[in-house]
């Protein structure tokens, strides 16, 4: 029960308790007024009676003094009149009925009014003759007594409705700032540090919100301390100093994933950014130009891949850069080797009079093994050296796996035949919670059917539905029917399904619209969904992507973000987003048992999410070692082939 609550409920029962106080003295005091005023109204008629029926009764003048006895008597304020002989004989008598008008009976029953008799002696030659007995009719003194009490309620409880009503606004403004110091209390929990600048005028008040403007202040910098600690940590591991790109060490570890990935990214490609000129620069121009150099080309190449998304640059040796594409087309990595062809020399043109860099790429599709894919760009970079300044070339893999090969009116056409024939499958994987073994919720995957029959895997069509704009069409389409399975699949309600969101479609205000209202349709459906995008797709607009989380999670949604820790993004973001999942990436995950700086990574990670209410997945979990170790450091949840591979639903 809240404190004004309590108090209300306190201050009530003081009024209703002095009420009644008030109310008992002021009727006791009254009745014992009124008694008296009828004992003296009573014993005064009686007196003048007396005197004025001597003569009479000397002259046993009886209709005379019937007359003056009902003179007196008719006028109502009178029970009854006697006129007594000496000896008890009656020689007058009237009387009425006690009758109580316009007082409830209870009140009459509860308060007896006593009326006193008034007496009087009629003499004649000094010889008493008769008595007079009068008592009073207590009607009016019940009628008085009862309008008191009525009145004394009714001003009471006007009194306590403006009592309470004024101390129920003087209570708000002196609580106001307990609600405030809650509302700051639960805002550091989710690791928000808000300041309450105006202080209370009440003293204790005072003293507790200054405390909590300490405490939230010190908590702050305390995890801003431990924050900046893990980001300086991990950037001395995986980032180069120089350049702000990614390190060697963080390359080959997402290549390593890319390649062996091959059933989720099925096609991809490396491309690697050699610069001759280097050496000369820092034998020449020193070595702070040549790190000028070095710094401007890593931030062509950022302009040129920012684009594509989904890419990972490095530094990965001396004056060489490499560039991941995981899903690329081979169109599109002929494309961003031209641009970076093109865009590279004039920089080194500002440093050097004849700037030339070369670039050589290897384009996959299918499973391959990385050192035959890093073997295979290193050829085409030497290709590109011979061919002269600023020269370009990427090589295909003579190994590729069979794959379909489409142009891409072709895959257009396909892709929205694909659609309107209904050939998408759908499978789902369980994501494990870690604690108990038990499933938190489904992943879907969507394949499509070949004509003759065979599937084919999302990591195929998905990467050119994305470069042909039609991923917001295919994931209505998708979604759509999620939500239609679930309507109709026998799960008593509780099954949670993740689908995974482009970033086209996330930014796409009409398909946005379209989900919202969609899901809005739909609320108990709505909240067995959870929307998830890669966590590049909330780097490129993060105010617009905040409001979506809030806008959907305003419908039961659940959002996560996919593929989360490679995008070196400060974790302070995280922070303005309310999420409710995050999923690190699989080449993270993938050896971790084997790799310690993974292991400090995702277990910092875990600890700030945790602040944050947002709970920890894993990708990619392939053998026992990594599932426990991934225990070890507190995630919340994982998926992989460790669990089973996906199944038809």
């Amino acid at each position: 029960m809240s404190l004004s609550r309590q108090l209300i409920i306190i201050i009530t029962l003081l009024f209703i308790v002095l009420f009644i106080g008030t109310l008992a003295v002021s009727t006791h005091n009254t009745r014992g007024y009124l008694a008296h005023q009828l004992e003296s109204h009573a014993q005064d008629t009686a007196s003048s009676l007396g005197l004025s029926l001597t003569p009479h009764m000397a002259n046993n003048d009886l209709p005379t003094m019937t007359s003056m006895v009902d003179a007196i008597f008719d006028r109502g304020y009178y029970r009854d009149i006697r006129i007594m002989a000496i000896d008890g004989t009656p020689i007058i008598e009237r009387a009425l009925n006690v009758t109580v008008k316009d007082v409830p009976a209870w009140f009459v029953d509860m308060l007896p009014l006593d009326t006193p008799e008034g007496l009087s002696t009629i003499t004649h030659n000094w010889k008493q003759v008769a008595h007079v007995q009068v008592r009073s009719h207590p009607g009016y003194a019940y009628l008085d007594l009862w309008r008191n009490t009525v009145d004394t309620f009714w001003w009471f409880l006007f009194s306590f409705a403006v009592g309470v009503a004024a101390f129920v606004m003087v209570l708000r403004v002196i609580l106001k700032p307990l609600s405030q110091v809650e509302n700051q209390a639960l805002a550091i929990s989710r690791r928000e540090f808000p300041i309450m600048h105006k202080l209370p005028w009440t003293r204790e008040l005072r003293r507790v919100v200054i405390a909590m403007n300490r405490m939230s202040f010190k908590v702050k910098g305390m995890l801003s301390e431990q924050t900046d600690m893990i980001e300086r940590i991990r950037k001395e591991v995986y980032v180069d100093p120089l350049t702000g790109l990614a390190n060697r060490r963080s390359f080959d570890m997402q290549l390593e994933h890319l390649v062996k990935a091959a059933d989720d990214i099925h096609q991809g490609a490396v491309l690697f950014i050699g610069l001759k000129d280097l050496a000369e620069v820092n034998t020449t121009r020193g070595f702070q130009q040549g790190d000028e150099l070095l710094k401007e080309t890593a931030d062509a190449i950022r302009r040129c891949t920012a684009p594509l998304g989904q890419v990972f640059v490095a530094r990965i040796s001396g004056g060489e850069f490499g560039v991941l594409l995981p899903g690329a087309h081979i169109e599109t990595v002929n494309e961003l080797a031209k641009e970076l062809a093109y865009q590279i020399p004039l920089i080194e043109e500002q440093i050097t009079e004849q700037g030339t860099c070369h670039i050589g790429g290897a384009w996959y599709s299918g499973k391959i093994q990385g050192d035959s894919l890093l073997a295979k760009a290193d050829m085409a970079l030497r290709a590109s050296l011979q061919q002269g300044p600023n020269a370009w070339q990427v090589y295909g893999m003579d190994e590729q796996a069979p794959t379909v090969v489409h142009g891409a009116q072709s895959w257009a056409k396909i892709l929205q035949n694909s659609i309107d024939l209904h050939k998408y499958v759908f499978s789902r994987q369980p994501v494990i919670n870690i604690a108990d073994g038990h499933r938190l919720h489904y992943e879907l995957y969507t394949r499509l059917m070949g004509d003759d029959g065979a599937p084919i895997s999302a990591a195929v069509f998905m990467p050119t539905a994305e470069r042909l704009g039609l991923m917001p069409k295919l994931d209505r389409y998708i979604l759509e029917n999620l939500l239609c399975k679930l309507a109709t699949a026998d799960e008593n309600g509780t099954g949670s399904y993740s689908i995974n969101l482009s970033p086209s479609s996330v930014h796409d205000p009409a398909f946005m619209d379209w989900a919202y209202a969609r899901l809005a349709a739909a609320p108990a459906l709505a909240e067995r969904i959870i929307l998830e995008t890669p966590e590049y797709a909330a780097i490129a607009d993060t105010p617009a992507f905040k409001t979506m989380v809030s806008r959907f999670q305003a419908l039961g949604c659940r959002v996560s973000l996919d593929h989360f820790g490679t995008a070196f993004a400060p974790f302070g973001y995280l922070h303005d987003l309310k999420l409710d999942f995050i999923k690190i990436h699989g080449g993270l995950v993938r050896g971790v048992s084997e790799n310690k700086d993974n292991r400090f990574f995702i277990q910092s990670l875990c600890q700030i999410a945790h602040g944050l209410d947002v709970q920890v997945l894993g990708e990619f979990v392939e053998n026992e070692a990594d599932w426990q170790q991934l225990k070890e450091l507190g995630l919340d949840g994982a998926q992989g082939y460790h669990f089973g591979q996906p199944e038809a639903w």
